[in-house]
């Protein structure tokens, strides 16, 4: 790489993911594109071999160009190389929260009607519960060495598998991932991402952190989530390389950015964590991207730290970013920034009318270019429809412009909670809850508490509910994030003339002297591995 640092000669223009790929395996065969947590370093001309291979077996197993691969694991090298095998091969990969289990999990399996999926051994153990109420499911991929079931094939075996010459070309608009989002109106309903808007994506940040040739990235996102996928294409079109890690350890982040000699990291929820570490200027981190920061966080982070942050925004799974601080565009650090030139947004009323300056109202966008949004729901023209209403994308987001022209991001429009960085759906958790067959109707809502929020269910109960049987259905069907701390058995829930719950009732009750804390008595808690 280059001595000097300087505006990024190694980026691809390429329309593809395939093609950014290709292009810069040609450009920069031996040069390092990941580097693995112990230290491997996978070259852009091996990864390219390794996604033929990967592509060529899984059609060997009866796949076809079209159909969707499936993954549920941790952090591993093995996903990237099964996204860009998927690629290759024509199909479209769709990543799993590797923490989802039950009506959670089966859902995104059946709405994706997922072909295959590679699963380790976390993955696999949530797995088998719902494997016989999957039709659509034909092979199962083990990663790693310490899983075992019946009928699988170990990721090696697909090695070798077939004929991979030649690379499917997708067009730009061709669908690359399909990233369920977290349900926060109903079911969680499947993004269609192309390979024209992950080629955005890439562009975009790329040029809002300043790469340069001497940049290099750690990645501690999870590979399920839009934020590892970012980094990873980053990454691939900027040609720089990326560490990627199993996991995130704050205790433990700035040695490792040190050791990979990282520049930079992207993306929400880390950044709050790595702020509150001891001070040290002790590594090789420049810079960082993410969502709004408070400016106390951010004058601590250059203080204490020696770190810029670059650019802030707003952005959903749907349209990544929609809107800056920073890119092209001078904007007061206290917003999101200004609308992207590619995207057209306005805040709207309940009549999709756009409202005053200074009011607030649903955020609307969409694309003035082909790709600069998602291209609508996996299996759902209903919603799809729904969301599309008059022409603009209702991202349930609810904002306001100011007089220059800059968005704030006020809360969400709909029912959703918060917890460990995660979104969670009231409805797929109701639906979850009564699973427990001693629950008669049930309904969820956020609590603030001195540890921050967490999740409260108020209960309408059948004769037999038990305290302790409750308990243990929460931790085999919900997973970690979702768990609710309290819950409190009521007579009735409060209601509306035509049904609906009306859940700012029980959010102004709260807690009550009726309510019972189960984390407080160790029946339940929020860890990963429950």
């Amino acid at each position: 790489m280059p001595d000097a640092a300087g505006p990024t000669t190694r980026r691809t223009a390429a329309g593809t993911v395939v093609g950014a790929l290709e292009e810069q395996a040609e450009r920069f065969p031996d040069d390092p594109f990941v580097i693995t947590p112990d230290d491997r370093v996978i070259t852009f001309a091996s990864m390219r071999a390794r996604a033929l291979e990967l592509g060529a077996g899984l059609c060997a197993h009866g796949l076809a160009a079209g159909d969707r691969v499936a993954y549920m694991a941790e952090n591993r090298p093995e996903l990237v190389e099964l996204t860009f095998g998927a690629a290759f091969a024509g199909l479209i990969t769709v990543p799993i929260n590797v923490f989802l289990k039950g009506e959670f999990l089966r859902h995104q399996l059946v709405n994706s009607a997922a072909a295959a999926i590679a699963v380790d051994r976390v993955g696999l153990d949530a797995l088998r519960p719902v494997l016989d109420t999957l039709p659509d499911l034909k092979l199962i991929v083990l990663l790693g060495e310490d899983v075992e079931h019946s009928g699988a094939v170990g990721h090696q075996d697909l090695l070798g598998g077939g004929d991979h010459a030649e690379a499917h070309r997708p067009g730009p608009l061709d669908t690359y991932l399909i990233l369920y989002t977290s349900g926060t109106t109903g079911p969680s309903k499947g993004c269609m991402l192309s390979h024209a808007y992950l080629a955005r994506v890439a562009g975009v940040m790329s040029r809002m952190l300043e790469l340069d040739d001497t940049d290099r990235q750690i990645c501690v996102h999870p590979m399920f989530h839009m934020s590892g996928h970012m980094d990873l294409v980053l990454a691939l079109f900027s040609g720089t390389p990326m560490g990627l890690e199993n996991r995130f350890s704050a205790s433990g982040f700035f040695a490792r950015a040190k050791q990979l000699g990282a520049t930079y990291w992207g993306g929400p929820g880390i950044t709050d964590y790595v702020v509150e570490q001891p001070p040290t200027k002790d590594h090789s981190l420049k810079k960082w991207i993410g969502i709004p920061f408070p400016p106390d966080k951010e004058r601590r982070l250059f203080e204490d730290f020696g770190i810029r942050s670059i650019c802030q925004m707003y952005a959903q799974t749907e349209a990544n970013p929609v809107a800056t601080v920073g890119l092209n565009h001078p904007a007061a650090r206290h917003t999101d920034g200004r609308v992207m030139d590619d995207i057209e947004c306005q805040v709207v009323d309940d009549e999709d009318c756009p409202v005053l300056v200074g009011e607030v109202g649903e955020i609307v966008i969409r694309p003035r270019v082909p790709g600069a949004i998602f291209s609508g729901y996996w299996n759902d023209a209903e919603r799809t429809i729904e969301c599309w209403r008059n022409l603009w994308h209702h991202t349930g987001d609810l904002g306001r412009f100011d007089a220059e022209g800059l968005l704030t991001f006020v809360d969400r429009k709909k029912d959703a909670m918060r917890r460990k960085g995660e979104n969670v759906s009231a409805m797929e958790l109701e639906r979850a809850l009564l699973g427990y067959l001693r629950i008669a109707e049930v309904a969820t809502h956020a609590v603030a508490t001195d540890e921050g929020d967490h999740i409260k269910a108020c209960i309408v109960a059948k004769p037999g509910f038990d305290r302790d049987e409750y308990a243990a259905h929460l931790m085999e069907h919900v997973p970690h994030f979702a768990r609710p701390r309290f819950y409190e058995v009521i007579d009735a829930l409060p209601r509306n003339p035509i049904g609906r719950v009306l859940k700012f009732e029980l959010h102004e009750i709260g807690l009550t002297e009726h309510t019972v804390d189960l984390f407080a008595l160790g029946l339940v808690h929020d860890r990963r591995r429950g």
